[in-house]
């Protein structure tokens, strides 16, 4: 039996259950009070919980789930805007995955938050995704990575990463 979230696309008050036998993708959902035990077990033995995503750790200081269609009305709404071409990403700046050879928030995948800059270059990020403890990790994409290909469902070959910021721009 798996009991795998997709991640991005599960609220803190239900999990994805898959049913005994099941195959493909499609689940059905379940109360989080009526979850698996082996899901509860599962996550608390790890250290990892589901009481927030990569979007609930980027933008609300790991308090809440907040779902991949959600993260473009934040950006848009709270007033976050693309860095400039010439303007370097500083700590606290948000980091955007969207699916797509071309970006757009309306295709967002994940979201991290930068922890570390060096000559202007991401050397590392705040991540976390689904059930999963949160991370330290180079920005990506890659293995070991923030973006790690093996672990993501989306299509990993056209995924871009573009950062934001609140800062007031000179």
């Amino acid at each position: 039996m798996s009991f795998e979230p997709r991640h991005g696309e599960t609220p803190a008050s239900r999990h994805v259950v898959r049913k005994p036998g099941h195959k493909g993708r499609q689940a059905y959902r379940e109360p989080a009070h009526r979850a698996s035990r082996t899901l509860r077990q599962t996550a608390a033995l790890s250290g990892s919980d589901n009481s927030t995503d990569c979007h609930g750790t980027t933008f609300a200081q790991g308090e809440v789930w907040i779902e991949n269609n959600q993260a473009k009305k934040i950006i848009n709404n709270d007033g976050y805007r693309p860095l400039a071409d010439n303007e370097a990403p500083q700590v606290g700046d948000v980091g955007i995955y969207a699916q797509g050879k071309k970006f757009d928030l309306g295709n967002t995948q994940h979201s991290v938050l930068v922890n570390s800059v060096l000559n202007g270059q991401v050397q590392s990020v705040i991540s976390k995704g689904g059930i999963t403890n949160r991370s330290i990790l180079p920005p990506g994409p890659g293995a070991g990575t923030a973006w790690n290909s093996a672990y993501n469902l989306s299509d990993k070959a056209n995924t871009q990463l573009k950062y934001f910021t609140k800062r007031v721009q000179q």
